[in-house]
């Protein structure tokens, strides 16, 4: 059956309202949604997916997809997709057809926010995963969980540890930061929605002059205007790894898609390595004690699909949730390629890690020609080799790439080559810089 694939990255849901810069970010990343899409599917991007990577998934993944229809309605990069669906008559008929000829069709969204559950509504669609609309208590709870405050109130409930902090309105952001921080070198304050660590700031509070402090704070709410004057102070911690598990949830439960490692630079989320690295079974398995804990929870009140749950390790190996994100997120799309060009049980026989950088060669056809030059991109007899998952170079100067392999150790001679014959700037790195939170360049 014909897949709606609906790329609604800029939403409520994620960010209470998306400043310019964030929402191009965002959306010109789109392109990769080509990597999901079928024969017949419609795909709905806020960027057009341009010529040359849609033929080059076709390349990689053996298959045709000059049938697929692809869509960037106009509009507002900061818009809610659903908002300027609407405004294409076009659009709206093909998806008002689609809905006509496919009865009780689904669709697969980037993320359940309320403008796109309202425009499925009005089409007669659904959303993937549920059989009926979700419930008014449910989308509350997609938007509660999506917060700061209200995933630290959630994980306390079921046990989960995390970080020492609190929420507050930015009237007590001062006295929070400054209390918080009496007895730690800095802190880290979040915007309380907001996603891939958009408005993460650290400040000092040790040894600094509480003017000096004050005066930070205040030039942070000023700069996150419009956002709700809303935030969630927390302890500065120097994780040494930060894990992530993500689960899908279904009608009988949750179950693991995978675990990664966050590949982090500059206290910046980078990348990912899957599974992680170096570790032993007591880590795995508290990881998915995490992630199944949570998911449980989750679908007891009503949660179907997938979402994770972002963790940090400390020096001494104590394991802290950070937040959860209730959408798919920038490696829900990588494990499901990896299953399409491997298996379903690509774990059992590879690892891959992705990550992004900038790189001096900046035109994506003459990169994927280098790479095939030099024997590096995926081969489907071998099954390793490196797949460029985006073209974002116009737009950040950034090569994003997936890099699938037998085992860490080819994966990271592969990426070495890779990082010569892109001409990257930016060294791959394993393990944060003395990170409490990742902010995410790759979304």
């Amino acid at each position: 059956m014909t897949e709606v694939i609906f790329a609604n990255i800029v939403n409520e849901l994620m960010i209470d309202v998306a400043p310019r810069e964030y929402a191009q970010r965002m959306n010109v990343a789109m392109s990769r949604k080509i990597w999901l899409a079928g024969e017949d599917d419609i795909v709905i991007t806020p960027e057009p997916i341009g010529r040359e990577i849609k033929e080059y998934a076709a390349h990689i993944r053996r298959t045709k997809l000059d049938r697929v229809r692809c869509y960037a309605p106009p509009g507002d990069d900061c818009a809610p997709l659903a908002d300027r669906v609407r405004q294409d008559h076009e659009l709206m008929q093909v998806l008002a057809d689609h809905a006509a000829s496919h009865p009780g069709a689904a669709v697969t969204c980037f993320c359940p926010d309320r403008p796109t559950l309202d425009l499925l509504r009005e089409l007669g669609l659904r959303l993937k995963h549920y059989d009926a609309e979700p419930s008014a208590e449910t989308v509350a709870m997609f938007y509660r969980l999506n917060t700061k405050s209200g995933f630290r109130d959630a994980a306390q409930a079921i046990g989960l540890r995390i970080v020492e902090g609190r929420h507050c309105d930015g009237g007590g952001l001062l006295a929070a930061a400054l209390e918080l921080g009496a007895d730690w070198p800095a802190v880290i304050v979040k915007a309380n929605r907001s996603s891939n660590g958009y408005g993460h700031t650290v400040i000092q509070i040790k040894d600094t002059d509480p003017r000096v402090v004050e005066a930070r704070i205040l030039a942070l709410r000023q700069a996150w205007r419009p956002l709700p004057d809303a935030f969630v102070v927390e302890r500065y911690m120097n994780f040494v790894r930060l894990p992530s598990v993500e689960i899908e949830v279904g009608a009988s439960g949750p179950r693991l898609l995978y675990i990664c490692d966050q590949r982090c630079r500059n206290n910046a989320w980078a990348g990912m390595w899957t599974p992680p690295q170096g570790v032993d079974d007591a880590y795995m398995e508290t990881l998915i004690d995490i992630g199944m804990r949570f998911g449980r929870h989750v679908h007891g009140r009503g949660f179907r699909g997938v979402c994770d749950v972002d963790c940090g390790v400390t020096e001494d190996g104590v394991f802290v949730v950070t937040e959860s994100n209730f959408r798919r997120t920038g490696g829900t799309y990588l494990d499901r390629l990896a299953r399409t060009l491997v298996s379903e049980n690509y774990l059992d026989t590879h690892v891959w890690l992705a990550d992004t950088s900038l790189g001096r060669r900046t035109d994506f056809t003459a990169g994927v020609a280098a790479l095939r030059a030099e024997g590096l991109e995926f081969d489907d007899a071998s099954k390793e080799g490196v797949v460029l998952t985006a073209d974002t170079l116009r737009f950040d100067g950034k090569w994003r790439y997936l890099i699938l392999a037998r085992d860490h150790q080819r994966a990271q001679a592969i990426e070495a080559r890779l990082a010569q014959v892109l001409e990257l700037t930016t060294v791959p790195s394993l393990l944060p810089s003395s990170s409490s939170t990742a902010a995410a360049e790759l979304v």
